[in-house]
């Protein structure tokens, strides 16, 4: 599994709740500190058997709204008093219309939008329910929240984020214990997709393709790397810590857990991606 695939949402964020995640980048303000406390710059005494799969959900927002069949649809955000795209069905996305525009810049772009407000506990719900369901697989499944609270806005590339109290916007698994009774990672990834694809709430509907109701899975050492990759498009199986620094590297700024803050400053010294920083001098 090592498809990327492009995210049509802004993401969310807080803490993982109830989990000892790596962090995946510092909250300090200089870049030599985010490149030292790095998601791989792993413990000596880290799990190695451990093996995490993040499942995020770009569609989450459109599934839980309903939409007239064959008109664009985006689900909006305020932020600053200004009302933003949070997340957009492709028919929006075929005519321009892409998370983090104004509303006013959405409907000149598009005719006929239908425009529906984001609905954070309706979201959290659908995660709990699919918390439940996925326990067929493994007992550890938790909802993946983001560490670092900040500004609904980003500066400069990337998406906004609506943050903090709205936050959960992927799952975790825990599945090592798990590998042999599925026959192994594999076979255990594709009994997880047949799963959703099998599931009413994630059936084609109208104006979202089986495609895109289905979510991004990624598989890593530890939870925070495995969020990292789903959350960015990356649809990867790393299993040894060795590995993760070249599979991050390529990795924006503004898609790691860090503040807006953070994001701008290093954009300003021209550090755009997880490789920028760790070629830094510690």
């Amino acid at each position: 599994m090592s498809r990327d695939r492009p995210i049509a949402i802004s993401p969310i964020r807080d803490d993982v709740s109830g989990l000892q995640a790596m962090p995946v980048a510092a909250t300090s303000t200089t870049a030599n500190s985010v490149v030292a406390t790095s998601v791989v710059a792993t413990p000596a005494s880290a799990p190695q058997a451990s093996c995490w799969v993040a499942l995020h959900f770009p569609a989450l927002p459109l599934m839980v709204c309903d939409f007239p069949e064959g008109l664009p649809g985006i689900v909006i955000h305020e932020s600053g008093g200004r009302q933003l795209v949070h997340a957009a069905c492709p028919l929006a996305q075929d005519r321009g219309v892409m998370p983090g525009m104004s509303l006013n810049a959405a409907h000149v772009l598009c005719r006929n939008l239908v425009v529906r407000p984001r609905d954070p506990p309706a979201e959290y719900r659908r995660l709990r329910q699919d918390v439940e369901a996925l326990q067929r697989f493994t007992p550890a499944v938790s909802l993946g929240f983001w560490r670092t609270a900040s500004p609904s806005t980003r500066s400069g590339p990337g998406p906004a984020r609506p943050g903090p109290d709205d936050n959960a916007d992927s799952l975790l698994m825990e599945v090592a214990g798990s590998l042999r009774l599925f026959g192994g990672l594999a076979a255990l990834l594709e009994e997880i997709r047949r799963f959703f694809t099998g599931r009413t709430a994630y059936r084609e509907r109208p104006n979202l393709t089986m495609e895109y109701l289905q979510p991004l899975i990624a598989v890593a050492p530890v939870p925070a790397a495995a969020l990292l990759l789903a959350r960015n498009g990356r649809e990867r199986v790393v299993r040894e810590f060795g590995e993760l620094r070249s599979v991050l590297g390529e990795v924006p700024v503004s898609g790691a857990d860090i503040t807006a803050k953070q994001v701008a400053e290093l954009g300003r010294c021209g550090l755009d991606t997880l490789r920028d920083l760790w070629r830094l001098p510690r």
